[in-house]
């Protein structure tokens, strides 16, 4: 912990991992409740929405194996999290088709820019300090998470799903900047046993 609170890159990619996975949980988690009140669909039709955010995943997973550093990493970490935060917004106030695409979108972008925040971690890590970094970056993932589903269900309970949607889609865009600050890092001091 000591490491990471003094290198500032690794501060800003955990934190966006944070973020990412607590604004973009309503994406899954509040999917059921958008496909009945939103969409006025059934289980079948959740399903599917499932399975589109699954392609969705597979098609940025091919692609960032494909891509790999052609473009500036903070460029398309802030596009794939303002991707995600875009569709989220879309998804409160569409229909059927359009969602099947929204959600496929958003399954692109949410896994997408998981990947890319993940892999400037693994880059921005020494080989002593990785597995542990790693570590905390998964905590940062795994609590996200469900604090943004809980969150997301008690603003649904008063305001409705789609103004949690759209409120956590238009914080996503906006935290979507944070990865384009800079965020210089320490000489890397290794600790002699």
């Amino acid at each position: 912990m000591h490491f990471v609170r003094r290198r500032g890159d690794l501060l800003r990619s955990l934190s966006l991992i944070a973020i990412t996975a607590m604004l973009g949980a309503p994406v899954i988690s509040l999917l059921p409740a958008l496909t009945a009140e939103v969409l006025g669909r059934q289980a079948s039709s959740y399903s599917f929405l499932v399975t589109c955010f699954g392609i969705g995943a597979i098609v940025t997973a091919i692609g960032a194996a494909l891509l790999g550093k052609r473009l500036a990493r903070p460029v398309i970490i802030a596009a794939l999290i303002a991707g995600v935060g875009a569709t989220e917004m879309a998804l409160a106030f569409s229909g059927w088709r359009p969602a099947t695409v929204l959600v496929a979108i958003a399954g692109f972008a949410f896994v997408g820019a998981n990947i890319q925040i993940g892999t400037t971690i693994l880059q921005e890590t020494g080989d002593e300090y990785r597995g542990r970094v790693t570590s905390v970056q998964q905590i940062c993932f795994r609590t996200g998470q469900p604090l943004g589903a809980m969150i997301g269900g008690l603003l649904a309970d008063r305001t409705g799903i789609g103004f949690v949607f759209g409120l956590f889609g238009g914080l996503l865009i906006a935290s979507a900047l944070l990865a384009l600050v800079p965020a210089k890092a320490p000489p890397v001091v290794v600790p002699r046993p």
